[in-house]
Formats: structure tokens, sequence, C-alpha cells
């Protein structure tokens, strides 16, 4: 098993074991799914998922390890997915695992639409899809039209310097001002 796949297995281990901490195999999350099936789906996102079946949710192409297509995969015969949507089986990647992990725990089809990045982050989905994993940095503009959970994963730092700083470890760093992706410059603590 190369790293990629022992990732993806953790991450999917870890989120089943939080779906199924909800209640004993998961009847918690059925529960609130059964209770949502009750709900007014043109008013309630959980319900409109659970009367349609699927999960329809982001993917984006060629971004490995996050997501990628699966090779050799074809799309799959008996499917709820819409035509312009990709089955579960033609799509792969850590962020497609935790999106499958979530549908098989509301008992839906997970469904994926190619879109582009700009547009998840830009919030104002219009209904196309219903969840985005993305491997994307939070900040204090992406909170104010998205919901954002707290990161699933967390990836090593890099730090450029010029050639000749004086800087040659994160050490150094300690109370320098340094620029990052997210909405303010950091101070290094």
């Amino acid at each position: 098993m190369n790293g990629t796949m022992i990732r993806l297995a953790l991450i999917a281990s870890a989120l089943a074991v939080t779906l199924a901490g909800c209640g004993g195999d998961g009847e918690a999350v059925r529960a609130q799914s059964a209770g949502a099936q009750a709900s007014d789906p043109a008013k309630d996102k959980l319900a409109q998922i659970q009367a349609r079946g699927t999960l329809v949710a982001y993917y984006g192409t060629d971004y490995p390890p996050q997501s990628m297509a699966a090779e050799g995969a074809t799309r799959a015969a008996q499917t709820k997915c819409a035509e312009n949507q990709l089955t579960a089986d033609a799509v792969t990647g850590f962020d497609i695992e935790t999106t499958k992990v979530v549908a098989k725990g509301l008992g839906v089809e997970p469904c994926f639409g190619e879109f582009q990045w700009t547009e998840v982050t830009s919030g104002n989905w219009g209904d196309r899809w219903d969840i985005a994993y993305g491997s994307g940095s939070i900040s204090r503009e992406r909170m104010a039209v998205l919901l954002m959970t707290q990161p699933y994963y967390a990836v090593p730092n890099d730090y450029f310097v010029a050639a000749d700083s004086p800087i040659r470890d994160t050490a150094d760093l300690k109370g320098k001002r340094i620029g990052d992706c997210t909405s303010a410059p950091t101070r290094h603590t």
C-alpha cells in the first residue's frame, strides 16, 4: 500500500468512526436523515439530498492526491447521478474519498461535478452542488460566503526567503512578519 492509499484509508477510517460515533452503526445519522425526509426539500438542504438520493459534490480535475480520475473506471450502470455528473467509481483522491464516506453515512449516492475552483470559493452555488471538500486555505473572505468545517488534514508549510536572507530555519522566523495564504499577514510565534 503506497503513502497516498494509507492516507486515504486513515481519513476514511477516521470519518467512519466519527459518523459511527453519532450512534451505534450510524443510527443517529440515519435517524436525522429519516427526520429530514419529512422536512420540505425546498427549504431544507439535507431533505433535498435525501429526496434526490444523491450528494452532489465538487470534483477538481487532476489534483492528485486530493482529486483525480480513477484509472480504468467506467460509469456505473445503475446510478442516480445526472448525465453531467461523474459516478463514485470514476474519481478518487482523499477529498473525493471523504465525500464518499459522508454520502455513505447519509445513505445516498455520491455524484461529482466538475466546477472551477473560483466557483467553489465564491459561494452562491445556486444548488448546482451540495458540498465541496477541497484543499484550500480558510480566509475571512471565504468564511463570509461559505460554511467551512475545521480542516480535516494539514500539510507541512514551506517558507521561501531570499538567497541572501539570514533566515535559515523556522526558529529564525520567531517574531518576524511573514506573508501567507490567509487573509492577513501573520506574525510567527
